[in-house]
């Protein structure tokens, strides 16, 4: 069981790393097209995140798989936008 334990943790890291590194590697795909964001944009970016996480915690959370999606259609929007 705890061999079990061990690979489901292992694995869970393995995600979590390969969407760190899909997340900057979006990040920096994103700034070499359309440049980084002003200090207004970053600062917006960080109110929505926190409205997002109020409504979180009131709401609940989303599963992986529907946060996954709307965070790859918050980015097309982005893209589209610029």
């Amino acid at each position: 069981m705890s061999q079990d334990k061990s690979l489901w943790e292992s694995t869970k890291e393995t995600v979590s790393d390969a969407a760190e590194s899909v997340k900057h590697t979006a990040q920096n795909v994103k700034e070499a097209i359309v440049g980084k964001p002003s200090l207004a944009e970053r600062a917006g970016d960080r109110a929505s995140d926190m409205a997002e996480d109020a409504k979180e915690a009131i709401v609940g959370k989303p599963s992986l798989a529907e946060r996954a999606g709307d965070k790859l259609h918050e980015a097309g929007d982005r893209m589209q936008s610029h």
